[in-house]
């Protein structure tokens, strides 16, 4: 995606687009106040630096902006791509399939870790619906490869860090701290937390 295209996205996502214009009157009474105004005096030698300063950094903007984008920012179509990625890597239960996200095309997404928390969601909603599948059959052995399926999973769950930026991504603490009292649950053959879970977070 270009550089001009990444900026209509962030226009787009502007909360201040909807807001009243600023009357013609007001604006040329601030404009004329501030032409009006007795400057400073500076030195010479002050103003240069200032320019190349803001030079060097209209330079340094035009060289990195892509870069700083493409960090903090990632387009729809970056997280399916990355969607297709990590998913190889992510076991599911026999008979479930990947489902590509549902994705405003032109929102824009934090970090670089939203393909991957996005993928062990639906794993986890997955591998819950097949130990609850199970569990009602009561067939043991499928409930027991659930679990040890599921434990793999949260296993390489990424950890959001305590005060750490939104688009540092991950699981919180609290969520990881549920999705282990979900498994002491299974083993315990108790199906609580996990229909719940599912009620709450897995759509059919």
């Amino acid at each position: 995606m270009s550089v001009e295209s990444s900026i209509e996205l962030l226009r787009a996502q502007d909360p201040a687009r909807s807001l009243p214009a600023f009357p013609v009157v007001a604006r040329d009474r601030l404009r004329a106040q501030i032409v009006g105004a007795s400057p400073r005096k500076r030195p010479a030698r002050r103003r240069l630096v200032v320019g190349l300063a803001v030079g060097a950094a209209a330079l340094l903007f035009a060289a990195t902006g892509w870069a700083i984008h493409e960090r903090f920012f990632q387009t729809s179509a970056d997280v399916r791509s990355d969607f297709s990625t990590v998913t190889a890597n992510i076991a599911l239960p026999r008979g479930a399939v990947w489902k590509t996200p549902s994705l405003d095309d032109r929102g824009l997404y934090a970090g670089t870790r939203t393909a991957k928390v996005l993928a062990y969601l639906q794993a986890t909603c997955a591998w819950f619906s097949y130990w609850d599948d199970a569990h009602k059959a009561r067939a043991t052995a499928r409930m027991g490869s659930a679990v040890a399926g599921f434990v793999l999973v949260r296993a390489a769950m990424p950890l959001h860090p305590d005060g750490a930026s939104e688009d540092a991504g991950g699981f919180d603490k609290g969520t990881l701290a549920l999705y282990d009292r979900v498994i002491a649950e299974q083993r315990a053959n108790d199906a609580t937390l996990t229909e719940q879970y599912l009620r709450a977070n897995c759509p059919a």
